[in-house]
């Protein structure tokens, strides 16, 4: 679900400092804490959780001019001809999440004995970039 979805950071050389995940990496890190599980609603569980994913590829458009006088070496060059005033470059960055499980529970269901089947993701909100940091 992440492939295609936009990323902004302060550190993205670009108009709109965002960039596009085109290929996703390892999930580390994954941590469930259903100590503070709750209902969300009549009939849904929601289930914490957090991890990072390491090695994320993301696509970003950088005016020409800012590519070819950086020293900044975070960013590849794709296409050096994209258009006039932009480059296509790639960047590898890992993403944090936090976010919950959303477990929809049938009508007859005990409550107090719930076996989990599968889980569905049911939204996805923006994800924050934790790398490349931004420079102090």
């Amino acid at each position: 679900m992440l492939v295609g979805t936009d990323v902004t950071s302060e550190v993205f050389p670009s108009d709109n400092q965002d960039a596009t995940i085109t290929m996703v990496g390892d999930v580390s890190d994954l941590q469930i804490d259903v100590g503070e599980s709750g209902m969300v609603g009549t009939n849904t569980v929601g289930v914490p959780f957090s991890c990072e994913v390491e090695g994320c590829f993301s696509d970003l458009f950088i005016p020409k001019w800012e590519y070819f006088t950086s020293q900044d070496n975070r960013f590849s060059l794709v296409d050096d001809d994209w258009n006039s005033y932009y480059v296509l470059a790639e960047s590898d960055i890992n993403l944090a999440f936090e976010g919950s499980f959303l477990i929809k529970l049938k009508e007859s269901a005990d409550r107090s004995n719930v076996e989990i089947e599968s889980i569905e993701i049911v939204h996805v909100d923006e994800p924050q970039v934790t790398w490349p940091k931004a420079r102090d």
